[in-house]
């Protein structure tokens, strides 16, 4: 069952104490909501400080639109919206008088997905006509959606302050006006807040405005920006000149991945087995360093970088010392030996390199014979239980930092390793973001790590990232 809420303030009410500092107040003098709903029920954990205290949603909650706002030929409807789960569920529709639905948003399992073995759902923002894919839900985080209906256009979805690709459904109809907006999960639990409904279309700068505010709320912290696999957007991965690129893209910090040969020599190489970077067969551990650097890794990313071979460290380091740091994602264990007399043949300096194991185990046998470098441990998801105690026990085994999947980090887990003196690493944002499926850079994916607080990204264009970075966090 719904609840039902009809509330019209005028401009004059967003002056008084409680929405000073709301992250709708802007500059802007045109961006005054003709509905705002701000969910006052209590403090509730994880809800982000601009949001201060959010509304625990358990059941779908409509919204009654006035006169003013079915009179326009365009309008914005905007809130902030925390979902537990991204199990299938509607997160916002609207509809107009006779209560047919006009557009919706909405999480989704796509046809496609469902034949795999995890499908993946996406965000599908559909009319009454068609349904498109527009991006992947994330669960347990806040994220700051814009839906921007124009009548003389498609409509235009806005997540974290950054747009979407083009939406290709109809125009706003006119003859059928908004009437209802209803908002929150019609199954799954989670939060919403400062639901805004607006008679005009908001511009982008006033969108990214409004979540720019949000992140100033936030205490200032450094965010680190990592070059993944070099300048992964545009040379082929793992190979030295993949460094190089990167650190003339400006990259104070790059991630390289080793193996160890069949002679027990590291070298630079992703995947256990050299077929997809060289084209020819067999693991890494079946080649003789002299041998595996002789083949081809760069071919087949661009012609233009033919003969590029897979590197060894050494050469790797050499183009880094004194420029970036380097990350050393261990994609193979017992590496701590051959790292440790890499450093000291070099004369390598400690604090140009980050250690970063998959395992506690790892991360041990690396403290015994390493006990200098920093060291992060890298986690797909987070464990099932991350208490004080976890990470008591982290920092006792020399890991300062971890570094988890975007797609499953949870806020809480990120405020409690803060609470405890932890950093925490997010990754991979490649070109089209995170998942890899979405808009051309990533960039709400992007943003919506800067809001959660994350200490550094991973991803594969350092130039795009740190624009989002810099966009979002000068101040």
């Amino acid at each position: 069952m719904k609840r039902t809420v009809w509330l019209v303030l005028c401009a004059a009410a967003l002056s008084n104490a409680a929405w000073a500092e709301s992250a709708y107040v802007d500059v802007v003098n045109q961006d005054k909501p003709v509905i705002m709903e701000h969910f006052d029920t209590g403090s509730l954990n994880g809800a982000a400080p601009a949001l201060g205290k959010a509304s625990a949603i358990t059941e779908p909650i409509a919204i009654e639109i006035p006169n003013a706002i079915k009179s326009a030929s365009d309008a914005t409807i905007e809130w902030w919206q925390w979902n537990d789960t991204n199990a299938e569920t509607t997160l916002m529709s609207a509809a107009g008088d006779d209560r047919a639905r006009q557009i919706e948003l909405s999480i989704r399992v796509p046809s496609s997905e469902k034949k795999r073995k995890n499908p993946l759902p996406h965000l599908a923002l559909s009319d009454d006509q068609s349904a498109i894919l527009a991006a992947e839900p994330y669960s347990a985080r806040w994220s700051y959606y814009v839906l921007v209906l124009k009548h003389d256009a498609d409509p235009q979805l806005y997540i974290n302050g950054y747009p979407i690709k083009p939406v290709k459904t109809k125009p706003r109809d006119a003859n059928h006006p908004l009437a209802v907006v209803t908002i929150g999960p019609d199954h799954a639990k989670g939060k919403v807040d400062e639901l805004a409904v607006y008679d005009h279309a908001l511009t982008p700068e006033q969108i990214k405005s409004h979540f720019v505010a949000a992140v100033h709320s936030l205490p200032t912290h450094d965010i680190i920006v990592i070059g993944h696999r070099g300048d992964n957007a545009g040379s082929p991965e793992n190979t030295r000149i993949s460094y190089a690129n990167a650190i003339k893209r400006g990259a104070k910090f790059v991630e390289m991945d080793l193996h160890l040969t069949k002679d027990n020599k590291i070298v630079l190489m992703h995947d256990d087995t050299v077929k997809r970077t060289t084209g020819k067969p067999g693991r890494v551990s079946d080649y003789l360093r002299d041998d595996i650097v002789k083949l081809d890794a760069g071919s087949w990313k661009d012609p233009k970088y033919k003969g590029e071979p897979v590197p060894k460290i050494e050469d790797v380091g050499e183009t880094c010392r004194g420029k970036a740091v380097m990350m050393l994602d261990l994609k193979s264990t017992g590496q701590a030996d051959e790292i440790a007399e890499w450093l000291k043949s070099t004369n390598f300096p400690m604090d140009g390199i980050l250690l970063a194991p998959w395992t506690e185990e790892e991360g041990i046998a690396l403290r015994k014979v390493l006990p200098q470098p920093i060291m992060t441990e890298l986690h797909g998801t987070v464990p099932e239980n991350y208490d004080d105690a976890y990470f008591t026990k982290m920092k006792a085994i020399g890991f300062s930092l971890l570094s988890i999947n975007w797609q499953n980090l949870p806020q809480d887990f990120i405020d409690a390793a803060h609470k405890n003196g932890m950093k925490v690493h997010s990754w991979t944002f490649d070109r089209h973001g995170a998942s890899g499926t979405t808009d051309v850079t990533g960039s709400y994916e992007i943003a919506g790590a800067v809001l959660a607080g994350v200490d550094g990204i991973i991803g594969d264009d350092t130039i795009a990232i740190q624009k989002v970075v810099d966009e979002l966090t000068s101040r």
